[in-house]
């Protein structure tokens, strides 16, 4: 029994070693606004962008940097749960910016919309996410962390490897 416990453990340590040289060895796709990324059953993709310094009574540091996001559940059954946080921006230099939340606040206060929210199985939605990014923050792109779900696991996390130009 122990013998048989040892190779099934071997077995998995083996197997989990080979799937991470996999998912580590995915080349980094840079994509363009409105190509989409897939994250299992959801896609995501930029479908517009704007800088701006000023956003109703709040002045960026450096830019601000509206991201409008679509989201599509592609779901037949499960609904998704979008976050802004899910989504980052990082430079060329390596420093990654989470979303601004005294921007997305002025942001979401100006537009009269709620923040985040589920969306439905087989539904979409447009969300708007506001990154201060200094005025240093060379080649900046966008990507999306949430997480490892099934369809991810056949793909080698690929959608974390997607990077959206926005310069």
């Amino acid at each position: 029994m122990k013998v048989l416990l040892l190779v099934v453990l071997l077995a998995a340590l083996l197997f989990a070693s080979l799937y991470a040289v996999f998912t580590a060895s995915r080349p980094v796709r840079l994509l363009a606004i409105g190509q989409r990324v897939q994250h299992d059953d959801f896609f995501l993709s930029v479908s517009a962008l704007r800088r701006v310094k000023r956003i109703d009574d709040t002045t960026a540091r450096g830019t601000f940097y509206v991201v409008r996001i679509n989201v599509e559940n592609r779901a037949k059954r499960v609904p998704y749960s979008w976050h802004n946080t899910i989504a980052y921006v990082v430079d060329t230099a390596g420093r990654r910016y989470a979303p601004d939340a005294a921007g997305q606040r002025a942001f979401d206060r100006a537009a009269r919309r709620q923040p985040e929210s589920e969306i439905p199985a087989g539904q979409s939605r447009l969300y708007d996410v506001v990154f201060d990014l200094p005025r240093e923050a060379e080649k900046p792109v966008l990507q999306f962390w949430d997480g490892v779900l099934m369809g991810d696991a056949f793909d080698g996390v690929a959608y974390a490897k997607a990077k959206i130009r926005l310069y």
